[in-house]
């Protein structure tokens, strides 16, 4: 389990970009390997090429001047950095209806690290944003794809008028001075999944957008933890579907939902107010671990979620430990289609037969979804006398160590002392090893 990473870049010259035409076969233009800036690359481009920009710190202000390109940090955004020539930039403007492809780089400072107006689009993979507000979005689109907006002085993510969905896929919306994502108006949909949100001064995600029927927002496989107020607040967003979210430990609610919504392998649990605030004639809700539970929830635990260390400060630590009631509890046909969880480990890895909380559609069947945002990941077969099986003989071996006894293999878990949490990994991987 780890926390969540970045992709490697990949240079792609011809992209299809959220519903936008693949750009055409065109010029590559290098930075500084042909023009001193970004900004003297854009000037000399055409509406279809590609900038490439090499290592380096650009202090720049850089705008697309009505052209459609692809802009790509060759090194990746460890070392190929725009950086705001004062605080009250746009470090990265698309303002005329443009559309961008943008990947690599960090982008800092300023106001606002990327400002799509008027009708713009973009496609960022692969890019971090930290300034006053990370991203600012209005009337217009985009799509993020392991992209992080950390650490910034306001929101994350400012989204208002939005007219068309916005999507964000493995991306990281944590540490920041007010909301991780705030989608303020509009009529499209918020839609995030596989992303990290943690640590935020105001909310998690707050949206008061009014969805129309064309667009559905979801939430899926997303871990909300640790925010000052709610984790999760939708005033208005009609027909959301939630699955496999876990909030946690957030200041206020868990989830405060005004409207309808399907929800399905949660985790609500230990948040400061309520867990779930919502009308229960509004919402479906099953297969989920609300602590006090919830009325009308159908087949769902109430108890501890047993995470790995939720104290540690490491959101990795949000994954399922040994032992935990959401291990195997899920429902498989609420996650269609998913193979993979919140920090990118694979989905539906345990063959044991299911810990069903009470019969349901996907009890008896193997493998089966776990709840929450995490998928529990099994450790090396706790295979003690080298037989490439787990059983009695492992079994008394463990007994055997039983205590203090740092280093010992039966230490499974590494903690110094063999005892009941290693006794259930081995418990839990009776039956030949893998």
């Amino acid at each position: 389990m780890g926390t969540l990473q970045m992709n490697k870049t990949t240079i792609v010259a011809s992209l299809v970009i959220g519903g936008m035409t693949p750009l055409a076969q065109a010029d590559t233009l290098n930075v500084p390997n042909g023009y001193p800036t970004i900004v003297a690359a854009v000037a000399a481009a055409l509406t279809g090429d590609t900038i490439t920009v090499n290592p380096g710190v650009w202090v720049e202000q850089v705008t697309l001047n009505g052209l459609d390109i692809s802009l790509i940090g060759l090194a990746g955004p460890d070392f190929t950095t725009i950086q705001a020539t004062g605080v009250n930039d746009m470090v990265v403007s698309v303002q005329l209806g443009e559309s961008l492809y943008l990947e690599g780089f960090t982008v800092t400072g300023g106001n606002r690290g990327l400002s799509l107006t008027n009708g713009s689009n973009a496609e960022v993979v692969n890019c971090r944003f930290q300034s006053a507000t990370g991203v600012y979005i209005s009337a217009s689109s985009g799509s993020f794809s392991h992209c992080s907006m950390d650490d910034n002085g306001g929101d994350g993510v400012q989204a208002e008028t939005l007219l068309a969905p916005l999507s964000f896929d493995f991306c990281s919306m944590s540490n920041n001075g007010q909301d991780g994502i705030l989608g303020l108006s509009g009529s499209a949909a918020i839609q995030v999944s596989n992303c990290t949100i943690v640590g935020n001064g105001a909310n998690g995600l707050r949206s008061s957008l009014s969805p129309s029927p064309a667009y559905s927002p979801f939430i899926a496989h997303t871990l909300v933890a640790d925010n000052g107020q709610d984790g999760i607040r939708l005033l208005n967003d009609s027909n959301v579907e939630l699955t496999n979210v876990t909030s946690v430990r957030n200041g206020h609610d868990g989830l405060d939902i005004g409207t309808g919504a399907v929800i399905r392998n949660c985790i609500f649990w230990d948040n400061g107010l309520q867990q779930l605030n919502a009308d229960a004639m509004n919402i479906d809700v099953a297969y989920c671990l609300i602590e006090g539970g919830f009325s009308g929830a159908a087949f769902g635990y109430v108890g501890d979620p047993l995470f790995i260390d939720p104290d540690s400060g490491d959101s990795g630590d949000y994954g399922l430990a040994i032992g935990s009631p959401c291990i195997d509890s899920g429902n498989n046909a609420a996650a269609t289609g998913t193979t993979l969880d919140v920090f990118g480990d694979p989905r539906f890895v345990n063959a044991a037969p299911p810990d069903c909380p009470q019969p349901g559609a996907d009890c008896g069947k193997a493998p089966v979804i776990d709840m929450g945002a995490a998928e529990f990941q099994p450790g090396p077969c706790p295979d003690l006398d080298g037989d490439n099986a787990v059983g009695i003989n492992d079994f008394l071996a463990l007994l055997a160590a039983w205590g203090p006894n740092p280093g010992h293999p039966a230490d499974y878990d590494d903690d110094g002392f063999v005892g009941i949490s290693d006794f259930l990994l081995l418990l839990a991987s009776w039956g030949p090893c893998p």
